[in-house]
């Protein structure tokens, strides 16, 4: 098994044009007014789900104050539906006030459409100064809004210990394939004097950067050691505050354990665990599906080839389905390829599920899916051809596998042949559930639920 990533010299200079992009000061201004990430929202995806006779759409608390402020409603109320992994939902009920029809108006074409199709020409128009093809001009576009993502989930992964007046843009560090390279950017951060130090020690702790940890904490006052216990309530921080104060050797298993929710310090404390500890910690964390996608390379690459082999029989899906995230797509029919002795068929047919309904369906990215999918089908054994094709996605699998559909098309076929009352999908870490009118006694009409992901806090 190839679990190298190396990617392309043209993916390294869009990437690198992307990132300029991103970081580009009218783009930035855009976005910091307007102050809701429309980025992650796709103008075309959000038209064709959205715009379906009387639909309507739901979003998370956070998201939904943003654009309550944008529309300035006059007569609306605010309805929790639910609690879980994720923030608290929350839809908008309306009064039956003359003045409330407006913004009902604005929520069926919403306001963050119209904003997302500027945000879009405006990047378009900056990657247009770029010596490039229009094909690659299109890759590039598309690489900003996973560029902004990825800033995105850093800023909630770190959130105790941001700070306003520091611009994370001018300390990140990134890799050649367009993500963050945290562990450096750590290194550059607890360095950065004008973060206040109990909060460099958190993110020192953390990512378990030992020099800078003592360095740390012999500049600190009694007053700041308090304080770091005040900013963080973590057992990771508090392991190394420990280790400081009684000279008690770190417990690298117990840290690991402790860090398993948002395993920031992971390329370091993973190469401290024993050989069987390195198997069990990672395949907690695949199922839990928290680790970046590159650490989980770089994991596996530090395993041996007979326990790397017990980690893919144990979590076969959930390691291909980081295939399935960018930029890593182009190794999923490779990895795949070796999955096999290990993929079940009934996870075979939930990975082709997800590939039809949270990617070939919402076209979220400049990818072939489709093509992807196809392949990936062609790879499978006979009998697993045959369990997918007895349920309920036999007739889009065999109008899509055999027949070159539209995106018409393929939204009608996939639409009925949902089981459930909606439809599921993540992406650029926001979570959507696509509700179908009329197939729950409780949902009346079609509507879009979006709900940002719950990012473990530190």
């Amino acid at each position: 098994m190839n679990i190298n990533f190396v990617p392309s010299l043209s993916h390294i200079t869009l990437a690198k044009i992307a990132i300029q992009v991103s970081n580009d000061p009218e783009v930035r201004c855009f976005e910091d007014d307007l102050g809701f990430p429309v980025y992650l929202l796709p103008s075309k995806i959000l038209e064709t789900l959205l715009l379906n006779g009387d639909s309507c759409f739901a979003l998370s608390s956070a998201l939904l104050e943003k654009l309550v402020c944008l529309t300035k409603p006059e007569s609306f109320n605010i309805k929790q539906l639910f609690y879980g992994r994720y923030e608290s939902l929350s839809v908008v009920v309306f009064s039956a006030a003359a003045s409330a029809k407006s913004f009902r108006e604005k929520l069926r074409f919403p306001l963050c459409i119209l904003h997302s199709k500027k945000w879009e020409k405006l990047v378009k128009k900056k990657v247009s100064t770029y010596p490039l093809p229009a094909n690659l001009q299109e890759k590039v576009a598309d690489m900003v809004r996973h560029v902004n993502s990825e800033v995105e989930k850093w800023v909630l992964d770190h959130s105790p210990i941001t700070c306003r007046s520091i611009d994370m843009r001018n300390i990140f560090i990134w890799k050649s394939n367009g993500s963050i390279d945290r562990v450096k950017t750590a290194e550059v951060l607890v360095q950065v004097e004008r973060l206040n130090i109990s909060k460099r020690f958190i993110v020192a702790s953390f990512y378990c950067l030992e020099g800078d940890v003592i360095s740390l904490w012999d500049k600190m006052t009694e007053k700041e050691k308090r304080r770091v216990c005040d900013i963080s309530s973590s057992l990771v921080v508090r392991i190394w505050i420990k280790w400081l104060q009684d000279g008690e050797e770190i417990n690298w298993r117990r840290l690991a354990w402790s860090s398993v929710l948002n395993p920031l310090g992971v390329r370091c404390f993973f190469l401290k665990l024993r050989p069987n500890s390195k198997k069990s910690w990672l395949a907690a964390s695949l199922r839990l599906r928290t680790l970046q996608n590159d650490d989980l390379l770089f994991c596996l690459s530090h395993l041996d080839r007979n326990r790397r082999s017990q980690v893919c029989e144990r979590c076969p899906s959930q390691v291909l389905e980081s295939f399935l995230e960018w930029p890593f797509q182009s190794s999923f029919l490779n990895m795949s390829d070796y999955m096999w002795n290990f993929l079940k068929e009934k996870e075979f047919r939930n990975l082709v599920h997800l590939i039809l309904y949270q990617k070939v369906l919402v076209r979220f990215e400049n990818f072939d899916y489709l093509e992807l999918l196809k392949e990936f089908w062609k790879q499978s054994p006979p009998e697993y051809k045959e369990y997918a094709l007895k349920n309920s996605l036999s007739t889009p699998l065999s109008t899509i596998i055999r027949h070159k559909c539209s995106k018409s098309v393929l939204k009608k076929e996939l639409s009925p042949s949902c089981v459930q009352d909606y439809m599921y999908f993540e992406a650029l870490g926001i979570q959507f559930r696509y509700f179908l009118g009329g197939r729950s006694p409780d949902i009346n009409s079609m509507y879009l639920e979006i709900n940002r992901l719950r990012y473990p806090r530190m």
